[in-house]
């Protein structure tokens, strides 16, 4: 009998950022990411999903000249950081109290953010439009 594979799912962040960034206009969109970046523990279709979905509404929110920025980083803690920052109109606190930490956004994309295992978000105002915060785990490497 044949053991089941159970090597950890992993994805690939420039690889799902490659596939939210098709089909967007040129030069929309700032992105920096460093060198080797480890791969995430999440299913590659449900990163491309929701990278998709969170960089399309930051270029919705942003002004025709204004640009929308994609930056990640491997935090001290096992984890990568990805900020995705429009420039659109500013979100009072207390809206985005409301529309995210009690869930009442109704866009399947952010409910996929609620319910995706293992992923925390926050979002930032940054008085000149909000970043969308995502803290991925990376995956465990065997030693």
């Amino acid at each position: 009998m044949t053991e089941p594979d159970l090597s950890p799912v992993a994805a690939s962040l420039p690889e799902a950022l490659r596939v939210a960034l098709a089909g967007t206009p040129a030069g929309a969109t700032t992105v920096r990411l460093p060198a080797g970046l480890p791969e995430v523990a999440l299913a590659q279709p449900e990163l491309d999903r929701l990278l998709t979905v969170l960089v399309e509404q930051a270029l919705r929110r942003n002004p025709p000249w204004a640009k929308a920025s994609v930056t990640a980083y491997r935090t001290g803690a096992g984890e990568t950081e990805v900020r995705i920052t429009d420039g659109g109109p500013p979100v009072p606190d207390e809206a985005m109290y409301w529309a995210f930490a009690q869930g009442h956004l109704r866009d399947a994309g952010w409910a996929a953010l609620r319910e995706t295992p293992g992923l925390r978000f926050t979002v930032e105002n940054t008085g000149a439009g909000r970043t969308v915060v995502l803290t991925l785990p990376l995956v465990a490497v065997a030693v």
